[in-house]
């Protein structure tokens, strides 16, 4: 089995003012469109300088939030039980590398994926998942993550998508339900 997931708001809730980061990038790249996110506007944006200019701004609020992420130790086990059960881990992150290497030291799973896909490959998440899961071959594979736009990216390329939150302890359920299913942990 190949367990894809997300990041922020999925296994870390970095804390990071968005909307301080959205005002803060606008007079660099423009307003996006209510209700899209600041990375779906910036793979619209064809000057690459703005568009890196922006993104220093929002790895810089990444990195800061970092210092006040949400953590929760038993995702952490979870995903390691999974992964001594057989089962093979990717990340896809909007999140750039160094944020992403900062969340997994701060979870205590470095080395832990198989493969880590970051904005820095793509800012569309259906090329970062495709991505992936080339690299990890054939294979059933489950996304779990915590946006509608995700799960949408996920179903185009035939994907079964949860949508799950650290903040409400759905993604705790859904990897223990996957356990489960390994075999590795009996359901309550």
């Amino acid at each position: 089995m190949r367990l894809l997931l997300d990041l922020d708001g999925t296994l870390i809730k970095l804390g990071v003012d968005w909307a301080e980061v959205r005002r803060r990038v606008e007079p660099i790249v423009g307003c996006p469109p209510p209700g899209m996110t600041i990375f779906a506007w910036l793979s619209r944006v064809e000057d690459e300088a703005r568009v890196r200019e922006a993104l220093r701004v929002v790895e810089e609020a990444e990195l800061e939030g970092l210092r006040s992420a949400t953590v929760d130790r038993e995702v952490a086990e979870l995903l390691q039980a999974l992964k001594e059960g057989g089962c093979r881990l990717a990340l896809v992150s909007m999140q750039g590398s160094r944020a992403v290497e900062g969340a997994l030291r701060e979870l205590g799973l470095e080395g832990a994926f198989d493969v880590v896909v970051t904005r820095d490959f793509s800012l569309s998440r259906e090329h970062q998942l495709r991505e992936a899961l080339r690299v990890e071959g054939g294979g059933e594979a489950v996304f779990l993550c915590d946006r509608g736009e995700d799960v949408e990216a996920a179903a185009k390329l035939g994907i079964q998508a949860v949508k799950v939150r650290l903040a409400d302890g759905s993604v705790k359920e859904a990897l223990r339900s996957l356990l489960a299913k390994l075999g590795r942990l009996s359901q309550p």
